[in-house]
Formats: C-alpha cells, structure tokens, sequence
C-alpha cells in the first residue's frame, strides 16, 4: 500500500512490475488516498475533487497493460500478473490491499 501523493503513475507501473519479476509471483499494488492536509503540504495545492484514485489506478492499469499515459510507455517486459487497487483506511474500516474501499456515511 502506498499512498498517491507520493507517487508518480509511471513510477508506480515500474516498480510494481519489477516487483512482480523479483519475486516470480502475482502482485497487488494498492494505492491510498491520503489525507488533504499531507496532500496540500506536498503538492501545493489541495487534492482535487474526489481525491484522484481512479485517475491514478487507471493510470497505472494502462502502463502495466502496455498503454500510453500522457505521452509516456514502459518498455515491454514479461511479468507474473499485478492487480491495481485504490483505497483508503479510515477509523476502524481498514481497506483490505487491493480494494476500494467507499468511507462509512457520515451519521
């Protein structure tokens, strides 16, 4: 599990395969939202609307699949499967790695 504002999408792809070629298995790569403070003290600038995980695992999901991502390609590379998931964990719900996980409703 990582958390998104501190990482790059292509960054993310690469390392997760490589992971993947390392260990000789399937892989799951998780990704958490962060907090908007930590999010606004890192970037500058506060999280856009919905705190971007769908953007970032989508991301992700096009290098590993050998797709284009603003211009940008990982070299083609064989490697055990690497599933994309995005979550968060909040008080007492904790996301299990790889799955999204929606916030309990407020109340």
């Amino acid at each position: 599990m990582s958390l998104m504002a501190l990482r790059n999408p292509a960054e993310a792809a690469a390392q997760a395969r490589s992971l993947a070629v390392l260990t000789g298995h399937r892989l799951v790569a998780g990704f958490g939202a962060a907090c908007p403070a930590l999010v606004a003290q890192l970037t500058g600038a506060s999280p856009p609307a919905g705190d971007g995980r769908g953007r970032v695992s989508a991301a992700v999901r096009t290098l590993l699949d050998g797709g284009d991502v603003r211009g940008f390609t990982l070299p083609p590379l064989r490697h055990p499967p690497v599933e994309v998931g995005a979550g968060c964990c909040g008080r007492a719900w904790p996301a299990p790695p790889g799955r999204a996980r929606t916030p309990p409703s407020p109340g």
